[in-house]
């Protein structure tokens, strides 16, 4: 999320020739959203982080479930 914002501000400030950005290459202007794209179609396949967070939220939800079922707290 913080590329993505880093990134549109990037942008603007290319598109308003405002600050350092107004003389960047604009490589490095996009580089963010670069960064995001590897992010997401690399090194979360990869790691396969989000197969993790769901399987840890799913066995968080089971074990939820099974104490209000025994009355537990």
């Amino acid at each position: 999320m913080y590329l993505l914002i880093i990134g549109f501000l990037l942008v603007i400030m290319k598109f308003m020739e405002f600050g350092p950005p107004a003389n960047w290459s604009w490589w490095i202007i996009l580089s963010p959203f670069i960064a995001i794209i590897i992010w997401w179609e690399v090194i979360e396949k990869i790691f396969k982080l989000r197969q993790k967070r769901e399987a840890a939220q799913l066995e968080k939800e089971k074990k939820e479930r099974l104490d209000r079922m025994m009355g537990r707290k």
